[in-house]
């Protein structure tokens, strides 16, 4: 009677000591994070290490510029164009500074020549039918207290017109380049051929 007494009692305290592993085994693994198992699995330590090889990820790339945008224009290259020729209605002045020089303009234009002094004479276009002088020059003299006389001080202003196209040359001369000074070289010559496009 006592041995099955003792039976009973000893599997009663392996059954508790049992039931205390189970429950310390437990709180074990739910107080010891370190001891969990390492993941390994190749994706989920590729999204540990920050690696793009993860199943279901990608790497975001630029998106196209939504419809109805403009690109921005490319930065200028500093160099600067030819000006184009002078149009129908422009008008192009010319003086002193100008002879020698060939300048280009379009049917219709128009090209204004003031010379600043009254001793030029300005001659008619060889080619009336591609360039015209429009009426006769104008000759505006300075009053006396403004030049010395025989200065011949003031403007002679002509207007010519682009008819056709071609080439012509307006010109004028001068023999007198100031008080009883007469011209030499090229100061008393004045030269500009004028190129007509259409």
């Amino acid at each position: 009677m006592i041995h099955n007494r003792q039976i009973v009692i000893a599997r009663m305290l392996a059954t508790a000591a049992c039931t205390a592993l189970v429950a310390a085994a437990c709180v074990g693994v739910g107080a010891s994070p370190s001891s969990a198992p390492e993941l390994t699995s190749p994706g989920l330590t590729s999204l540990a290490t920050g690696s793009n090889a993860t199943a279901g990820t990608s790497t975001p790339t630029s998106s196209p510029a939504p419809a109805g945008t403009r690109s921005p224009a490319p930065a200028a290259t500093g160099s600067t164009a030819p000006a184009p020729p002078a149009g129908p209605t422009s008008t192009t002045e010319l003086g002193e500074a100008d002879s020698g020089r060939m300048l280009t303009v379009s049917v219709g234009a128009t090209v204004k020549l003031v010379l600043h002094n009254i001793y030029w004479t300005v001659h008619d276009s060889p080619d009336p039918s591609v360039l015209t002088m429009i009426g006769r020059p104008v000759y505006s003299v300075a009053g006396a207290v403004k030049c010395v006389p025989g200065a011949g001080c003031g403007t002679v202003t002509a207007t010519f017109k682009a008819l056709a196209r071609g080439s012509a040359l307006i010109s004028a001369s001068r023999t007198s380049c100031g008080e009883a000074l007469q011209c030499t070289g090229g100061a008393g010559l004045f030269e500009v051929t004028v190129v007509v496009t259409p």
